[in-house]
This record gives structure tokens, C-alpha cells and sequence, in this order.
């Protein structure tokens, strides 16, 4: 009854209910899962998850002891930890279940070493930055007399290289895949993580951290008990409607190293967005406790970079396998905090570099809530709802030629109006200050929109403060362009893609719903008479375009939507004007 005992010591008051469940290295999972079922059948509102495990105190069994060994027999001290690494049913321990699936998957030596590798430099890494720091509380210890606190975890090897571990012995075959330098270690440890209804939030002002969306427990062949991750992952999906596509970040509980390469394989995983910081091999796993940390591991992580959504799955043992699909809602984070936490996150970029394209970004973010606008039209619905729409991911890569693509997410209206308003408004207060900042001169690919071009950072800023204001009804009447390169005005620019894309959106919409074109001409005439003069434009101020009335939110998009056409016109540099 740990959970009893853990929750009278933490002040949980007496009459609230706490209960032990056991699915072994599933454990952590099922506790979030059974905590999650009942406040939807509405028997809590908050519920406390928490695993832990002490397995450096795993007794030693003296069999017979109880009733007496004969006087010639020795009696033989088992462990039973050793003996709780086993399957009885099937007479097989833990690590040869690894090694048959490897067989079975085609996983070598080396392809298990280097999952070894790459798991604790990527622990070394994230440690470097601190990932770690918010989700470790520190145990005070005694050390020599002396008071230490114990806030690292102590197993990771960060030093690893790939010498060391081609020179380890197998442990369960001759010749095998399985080695103590590739395989997660013993340990101990505890997590915790607090569910919660909608309704409880708002009523103790809490802020969540990410929203359970699906969860999945699948029965394997014990003797393979590793695979489990597969149809465990195949099962949620179907579930929820989704694909590995739409997962941004997910984390495969490295028991073995054979074990993860094998459902990596299986699964199609992408290794740049699977156990980003590191897994089991390098942070030891510590059974009961080690779902529950990874949760909260990822939660924590997907709130700092701001990403959709991440899959937390893990071997369960011979109980199956359970899965976890956390969908993240939106942060109150300003973008340029989160575009810099995202690029140190994944190790992209430095530190300096996501500030200089600040703008850029903002604007391609409110590209994407123009696709939502207009993709709300057919429904004509009164306000933007962005929830209902399958946001696409953001993830900053570079490519095999050298070039840096990054891929489009929403934010959310409220994170664009948060950190764009603040910018303009601030402008608006005094006029001649410059409020431009140093985008700088970086090569970007905008995702799905056009390719192999120079991207024109720097002119963005002209739709930003456009559609900034039309967005949200701020005007915005002229900004600073010093530091601005001579040759910003360009036709070379994704953003005639993204106008040419929009067209055809339209265009699918009229002929689904061919009422729609009276209206949505009707407010694109009243835009027909705005003209940018080019004299102004040299002069350093941006017009803002007439203020339109008492119009339902499902039209603005159209307004916005002129608004990048004339911009698109706006930068061809022998014309004078642009009707």
C-alpha cells in the first residue's frame, strides 16, 4: 500500500482514497491512465499519479528458510530482483527476450551500440542546457559528515564513447547484442504528476502543462516482449486519427538498446525527434517510476519548445504495452522566447540567431491563421476556432543540401496578439523611435510553400505590420525601416507563393459553396481604391488600409487576404504604384 503511505505523509486528507496499482514497468503510465478514468467518470475532479521505485533495496530470498533445509544441503541466497527479471511462463529473463527480437528484427551489435552512444550524448547535452533542472527536486544527503544536495541523476555515463562500448561483453548470448554498456541501468526514483478536469482549473486557477488525448494497452509474445511499442503506437493511432507525422517529440523507453532499435525500425521512427534528450540506456530504468518521469519529462519539454503534440510509450512487460498521447495546448510564452528555448531544445541554432528572424517567423504564423480563416469559411463561422483544425508541427532542421527548413505551427490568436500588439503598440507611442529589429540575413525554406529560394526576411515586416493590424483592429500607421538592405523590395519572395496558394483555397471554397463569391468580392471591393506609392514607401512609413465595418469575423480573412496581395504588387520595383 505505498499509495496510502505516500499520500498520509504528503497530507492528503483521510477520507480521499488512494490506490497501488502494478503493471510493472507499465505501472507509472497506468496509474496516469486510471487517475484520468476517473475524473471522466466524474469520481474526482484532481487526481495525484506518482510512481516510484527503490530497486538498490531489492531484498535477498533464502528459500526453505522459513521451514528449515536439510542438514546436508547449503541453502542458496537468490536475488530478487534477478528473479523479478524473469518470466516464469515462459522461462526466459528480460535481456534474452532482447536478444531474441533483435534476432528476429535484424538488429546487430553495432546498431544497438549506437543507440547506446547517441542516448547518453544526448543526455550529456540536454544536462548541459538544463533541461533537467524544473522537473528534479533535490534530496538532501549525507556525504562524509557533510550535507549534499543530491539533485543529479548519478547513472548516465555522458563520457561514453564508441571504443568503449564495442569492447563490453555480451551478457545473455555468445556473440550477443545485449551488453551492460547498451542496456538501461538499476535504479531509484520517484515522479509525480497532477490530472486534473477542465472544470477543476478553472476553479483553482490552475495552468496545465498538456491535455491527456489517448492511451492504449496492447498484449505481446512474452518472449518478444519488447515489440510491444509497435502495436501499442499503431493502436492509440487509430484511436485518435492520427499518424507518426502529426508527433513532434516521442520517447521510446530504452530497456535495451536492441530492444529500441528494434521497434525504431518497426515503427519508421524518425531519430531526430525520438528520446531528444536522451533515454533509458543513459538515465537507467527504475520500472514503476520511469513512465512517470517520462510524461512529465516530455510534457515539460514540449512546453518549452512549444510543440503540438508528443507520444510517451514503453515496454510493458508481459502485462502488454500502454501508451501515452499528450497534445499540448498554447503557451503564454512570447515567440521569441519560444523560437529560442525550440532552437537550444534541438540544438539547431545558437542562442542568437532565432532573435534575428523574429519577424519572419511572427508572420508566417499569421499565414497560418489565415489558412484557418479561410478554411472556416464554408461553416461561416463567427470567430476563429482554431482548436478544431490539425495544426501543423514546428520543427527547425537542416537539410541535406545545407539549406534550413522550418516548419510551420500555430501558436494561437492569443500568443500572436500577446507579443505582435506589444511590439506595435509600443511603436505607436513614439513615432520616431526605431522599433526595427536585426532579422539579419539568414536562409530560410518556408515548409510546403516554396522551395530552394532565398527567403527575404527582412521584407516581412511590411505584412507583419499589415496584418497586425488588421487582424486585430490595431493601427498600425508607419514603422521604422532603418538597417533595411537596398534590395528589399524583391518579386524573389515566398510570401507570391503564399498569396498564389490562398488563391486557389479560395477558389476550392467558391466552388463548394458558390454563394460565398458575392460576399467575399463585395469586401474585396472596398479595398479596390488603396494604392501604395512607392515615394512613400522610400520614405519609410507603411500606409495601413482603410478600416472596414461591421463585418463578421468569417470575412476578415478576405480583408487580410488583399492586404498580401498588395503587398506581393507592392514589392515589384519598377512600379510606381499598385492599385
Amino acid at each position: 500500500m505505498i499509495a496510502r503511505s505516500v499520500g498520509l505523509k504528503s497530507g492528503v486528507p483521510l477520507p480521499v482514497p488512494c490506490l497501488t496499482v502494478n503493471r510493472l514497468c507499465g505501472s507509472g503510465f497506468q496509474a496516469v491512465v486510471t487517475g484520468a478514468q476517473d475524473i471522466l467518470l466524474r469520481d474526482a475532479e484532481i487526481a495525484l499519479t506518482l510512481g516510484a521505485e527503490n530497486m538498490s533495496q531489492t531484498p535477498f530470498l533464502l528459500k526453505g528458510a522459513r521451514f528449515g533445509v536439510k542438514f546436508s544441503q547449503t541453502p542458496v541466497l537468490e536475488c530478487g530482483l534477478w528473479e523479478g527479471l524473469k518470466d516464469h511462463n515462459v522461462n526466459i529473463r528480460m535481456g534474452e527476450t532482447a536478444e531474441k527480437l533483435g534476432k528476429k528484427c535484424g538488429i546487430s551489435r553495432e546498431d544497438a551500440d549506437r543507440v547506446a552512444l547517441r542516448s547518453q550524448q544526448r543526455w550529456a547535452d540536454a544536462h548541459k542546457r538544463g533541461v533537467f533542472k524544473d522537473e528534479i527536486v533535490g534530496v538532501p544527503i549525507k556525504v562524509k559528515g557533510k550535507e549534499v544536495l543530491f539533485d543529479t541523476d548519478e547513472h548516465p555515463k555522458p563520457n561514453t564513447t564508441a571504443e568503449q562500448l564495442a569492447k563490453l561483453a555480451s551478457v545473455f548470448e555468445r556473440n550477443g547484442t545485449v551488453t551492460a554498456g547498451n542496456a538501461s541501468g538499476v535504479n531509484d526514483g520517484a515522479g509525480a504528476i497532477v490530472l486534473a478536469s477542465e472544470e477543476a482549473l478553472t476553479k483553482h486557477n490552475l495552468k496545465p502543462l498538456a491535455r491527456l488525448v489517448g492511451y492504449s494497452s496492447v498484449g505481446v509474445d512474452p518472449t518478444i516482449m519488447g515489440i510491444g511499442p509497435v502495436p501499442a503506437i499503431q493502436a492509440v493511432l487509430k484511436k485518435t486519427g492520427l499518424t507518426l507525422n502529426d508527433i513532434d517529440v516521442i520517447e521510446v523507453n530504452e530497456a535495451f538498446a536492441t530492444q529500441f532499435a528494434a521497434c525504431e525500425k518497426e515503427l519508421g521512427l524518425d531519430p531526430a525527434k525520438t528520446n531528444v534528450n536522451g533515454g533509458a540506456v543513459a538515465l537507467g530504468h527504475r520500472l514503476n517510476e520511469k513512465q512517470k518521469s517520462n510524461a512529465l519529462k516530455e510534457s515539460e519539454f514540449l512546453v518549452r519548445v512549444n510543440s503540438e503534440v508528443a507520444v510517451k510509450y514503453i515496454d510493458s512487460w508481459l502485462e502488454g504495452n500502454s501508451l501515452l498521447y499528450i497534445q499540448m495546448e498554447a503557451c503564454h510564452q512570447s515567440l521569441r522566447d519560444i523560437l529560442e528555448i525550440k532552437s537550444k531544445a534541438f540544438g539547431r541554432l545558437s542562442a542568437e540567431e532565432p532573435m534575428k528572424c523574429h519577424e519572419w517567423y511572427l508572420s508566417c504564423h499569421i499565414y497560418r491563421e489565415l489558412l484557418a480563416c479561410v478554411q472556416c469559411l464554408h461553416d461561416m463561422r463567427p470567430q476563429l476556432i482554431h482548436r478544431d483544425l490539425k495544426p501543423e508541427n514546428v520543427l527547425i532542421q537542416c537539410q541535406a543540401n545545407g539549406q534550413w527548413c522550418l516548419k510551420l505551427c500555430d501558436f494561437g490568436l492569443s500568443t500572436l496578439h500577446n507579443d505582435a500588439m506589444e511590439y506595435y503598440r509600443s511603436s505607436q507611442k513614439d513615432q520616431k523611435e526605431s522599433h526595427t529589429q536585426d532579422v539579419g540575413d539568414l536562409r530560410y525554406i518556408a515548409h510546403e510553400v516554396v522551395t530552394s529560394r532565398k527567403y527575404d526576411t527582412k521584407a516581412d515586416v511590411y505584412s507583419l505590420a499589415i496584418i497586425g493590424g488588421e487582424l486585430f483592429d490595431i493601427n498600425v500607421s508607419a514603422i521604422n525601416l532603418d538597417n533595411f538592405p537596398d534590395d528589399y523590395l524583391t518579386r524573389d519572395n515566398p510570401l507570391n507563393a503564399a498569396v498564389y496558394e490562398m488563391h486557389k483555397l479560395l477558389d476550392s471554397m467558391f466552388v463548394m459553396k458558390p454563394s460565398l463569391r458575392p460576399n467575399c468580392e463585395k469586401v474585396l471591393d472596398k479595398y479596390d481604391n488603396w494604392s501604395i506609392d512607392k515615394t512613400v514607401v522610400q520614405n519609410d512609413t507603411i500606409p495601413c488600409p482603410p478600416p472596414i465595418q461591421a463585418e463578421p469575423m468569417a470575412y476578415r480573412p478576405l480583408r487580410l487576404f488583399s492586404s498580401y496581395t498588395k503587398l506581393a504588387v507592392m514589392r515589384a520595383p519598377d512600379a510606381p504604384t499598385a492599385n
